[in-house]
């Protein structure tokens, strides 16, 4: 398997926390495992189009201003 991070992933923030994964196989898809679609480069998501957000970094925003 590789797999490629955002080149602008910012540990300290968990900015940009998303990667790529090219796997030697193919997923089986089921109720657990499905197809997602991704927004072509260049394009936006339309206005009120219901779209997901999803990621593995922090939920909460803090910073220390000290």
């Amino acid at each position: 398997m590789r797999i490629a991070s955002h080149p602008k992933f910012n540990v300290a923030k968990y900015d940009y926390d998303a990667g790529v994964a090219k796997v030697e196989s193919p997923f089986v898809v089921s109720a657990f495992r499905k197809l997602i679609a991704l927004v072509k480069a260049g394009e936006d998501a339309a206005a009120g189009e219901q779209v997901v957000v999803t990621g593995w970094g922090r939920n909460v925003v803090s910073y220390n201003s000290s």
